[in-house]
């Protein structure tokens, strides 16, 4: 099976992404009743722990999305077989300030309706973001690398 080009796992991951992105917006767009229907499962009717949830998963979930279009731009990239480009390096680098902004609302959620799942997903976050910026640079030296090839051809 191919890797990157149309046809290939690249592209199926597209796909899968734009289904992410749709399932995000559905998501975001019933989350008072899941936090509802999360709260009545454990038995909880707190409107405190209600309106904390809303408040950090609201802004999470619109970050989210966002993440997942920059991730389907970098992917579409690959499709067409030209992965070493400033604009993936730009997407990385917003890809890991968005993971820095979903830290700081589970930071806040940690603060005032602390569990042992925030505190994980507030580390994956942390390491996530640290990679992006990380995987952002690589990518700008393969971009430099890239130009000096193409021009001394």
């Amino acid at each position: 099976m191919k890797h990157i080009g149309k046809n290939s796992l690249s592209g199926f991951i597209k796909i899968l992404l734009m289904m992410c992105m749709a399932a995000a917006v559905i998501v975001v767009g019933t989350l008072p009743w899941v936090v509802n229907w999360y709260l009545n499962i454990l038995g909880t009717d707190l409107s405190y722990a209600r309106t904390i949830l809303l408040i950090a998963l609201y802004p999470c979930g619109i970050l989210a999305f966002f993440v997942l279009n920059e991730l389907r731009r970098i992917i579409g990239t690959l499709t067409d077989k030209n992965p070493f480009v400033i604009r993936n390096v730009k997407s990385l680098r917003r890809i890991g300030l968005m993971l820095v902004l979903m830290f700081l609302v589970f930071i806040f959620k940690i603060v005032t309706l602390n569990t042992l799942m925030t505190m994980i997903c507030s580390f994956i976050l942390m390491l996530a973001s640290m990679f992006c910026f990380v995987l952002a640079d690589v990518f700008n030296q393969a971009v430099i690398y890239k130009q000096d090839i193409d021009l001394t051809i």
